[in-house]
C-alpha cells in the first residue's frame, strides 16, 4: 500500500513485518474448486448446498448460476428472467433448498426468495423509505434471516413466517455493515 511506503526504510518497521511473518506465515493450500467461463459475470453472492453438492453465484449482471460437483455451470435464475436489482449476498436453506438473496441497486433494494428450481417465489422491501443497499444476509434455523442495510447502517431481522423486517438494536451505532455470519452455535451474529 502506498501509505506504507514510507516506512520501509524503517527498521523498526521492517522488525515488526519480520515478526508478524514469523508468527502468522503464509500457507497456501488452496486450488481452483471450478471455472466459470462467462468472463463478464462480476460475481458477488456465493452460496454452496452441501446436500445437493452445490454452489449458487450471484451475478451484478442479475442473473444467478449453479455450478455442481462435477462443474458444470448452468442457469439458476437467468439474467432478464426477472426485474431485480443487483445480486449482493446468497444463501441456501437447508431444510428445502431454496435461495434468499440481498440485492440492490441505485433506486431499489430487496429480498428475494427463489424456490430450489429458480423461480422468483417473493421479494420484499426494506422496512422504510429512505436509501436501502440490502447487501448480505444470514439465515437462522427455519424461521428468522438477517441482512445488513448498508446504506441506512442497520441490521434487519426478517421474520420469515410474518414476512416482516425488525432493525436489530446494537449496543453502539453503525456504520455501513456490510459482511454477517452466525456463530457455530447460532447464538451469535
Amino acid at each position: 500500500m502506498p501509505q506504507f511506503e514510507p516506512l520501509r526504510s524503517n527498521l523498526e518497521f521492517q522488525a515488526l513485518v519480520e515478526q508478524v511473518r514469523r508468527r502468522y506465515p503464509s500457507v497456501h493450500h488452496a486450488r481452483v474448486a471450478f471455472t466459470v467461463s462467462e468472463s463478464d459475470l462480476f460475481p458477488e453472492g456465493l452460496a454452496a448446498d452441501p446436500e445437493w453438492r452445490a454452489f449458487y453465484m450471484g451475478s451484478v449482471k442479475q442473473e444467478i448460476i449453479k455450478i455442481t460437483q462435477d462443474g458444470k455451470v448452468s442457469d439458476f435464475a437467468k439474467p432478464g428472467a426477472y426485474r431485480f436489482p443487483e445480486l449482493g449476498g446468497i444463501r441456501v436453506d437447508p431444510k428445502n433448498h431454496e435461495l434468499w438473496v440481498a440485492s440492490a441497486d441505485e433506486h431499489n433494494s430487496e429480498l428475494l426468495h427463489f424456490d430450489s428450481s429458480g423461480k422468483l417465489l417473493e421479494h420484499f422491501a426494506p422496512p422504510k423509505s429512505g436509501a436501502h443497499v440490502l447487501n448480505d444476509l444470514v439465515l437462522l434455523g427455519t424461521s428468522e434471516l438477517y441482512v445488513t442495510d448498508t446504506l441506512a447502517n442497520e441490521v434487519y431481522r426478517f421474520d420469515r413466517g410474518k414476512r416482516t423486517f425488525a432493525p436489530v438494536a446494537f449496543h453502539r451505532p453503525l456504520l455501513y455493515p456490510n459482511g454477517i455470519a452466525l456463530s457455530d452455535n447460532g447464538r451469535w451474529l
